[in-house]
């Protein structure tokens, strides 16, 4: 029979396996897009036991339902220690906790550990400084100063695409590319009509090779990039990435 100085430091190693590997997971389930994490059950009550494993609710954004985001999470996440995560979508958590007896007991006793920054507020964001770089990248090839004005072009539309998707998945992986590709691929599974502003991938070509000679083998970039057409062509491009958006954040 164990003494108690023993049951204690037992509990007191699970405690901490428990804190190690929840704020791990909280990191990685906000990487997933969650909009709130909150923790309940024994350690949020301060009652961690011997076996005491891991209690999360998570509500995440609407493009799925629950059940779906619980799948996925399962799916994806390692979760390294024994847990219980209950994912609701936005929408859903904000119907039922009117009536929930356990999501108004989740929210009134359990800890809020993560909450996201306001989606569309951070989404606005990212779409002012993609007009913003339009407009100096026009400016730019009014001048003549071509590379500088591709190479932004590029990245207005590519900071608008990530505006658009980050408003409607709240998923900070939007922000792990600089493909204007993958992410109209993204955009066109969520709206097929998106789709249709395929051809502004071709400003991928200019991310890298107008910026550095070394991608532009036997070439410089600021004298390299001397084509007034292909600078109109590039803006738009960009400009039709920018409408689009534009229509769908209002």
């Amino acid at each position: 029979m164990r003494s108690v100085a023993e049951i204690l430091a037992h509990r007191e190693r699970r405690r901490r396996a428990l804190v190690t590997a929840l704020w791990l997971l909280v990191r990685r389930l906000a990487a997933m897009g969650a909009v709130r994490v909150i923790l309940f059950g024994s350690l949020a009550r301060g009652a961690t036991g011997p076996w005491s494993d891991l209690d999360l609710l998570v509500v995440m954004p609407d493009v799925r339902s629950g059940r779906e985001w619980g799948r996925k999470i399962y799916a994806d996440l390692d979760r390294m220690i024994a847990c219980d995560i209950v994912a609701y979508s936005r929408g859903e958590w904000e119907r039922e906790l009117l009536h929930s007896r356990f999501l108004r007991h989740v929210e009134r006793d359990g800890r809020l550990l993560y909450m996201a920054e306001d989606t569309r507020e951070r989404a606005m964001r990212w779409l002012i400084q993609a007009q913003d770089e339009f407009q100096d990248a026009d400016e730019l090839r009014k001048r003549g100063r071509y590379y500088l004005a591709l190479f932004l072009f590029q990245q207005s539309a590519e900071k608008a695409l990530k505006a658009y998707l980050y408003n409607v998945t709240a998923s900070q992986e939007v922000f792990f590319t600089h493909s204007i590709y993958e992410l109209l691929q993204r955009a066109a599974e969520i709206e097929p009509e998106m789709g249709t502003l395929e051809r502004a991938s071709r400003l991928d070509q200019y991310y890298i090779p107008t910026r550095y000679p070394n991608g532009l083998p036997g070439g410089v970039p600021s004298r390299y990039y001397n084509d007034p057409a292909e600078a109109e062509e590039a803006m738009k491009l960009a400009e039709m990435v920018l409408e689009a958006v534009r229509a769908k954040l209002g």
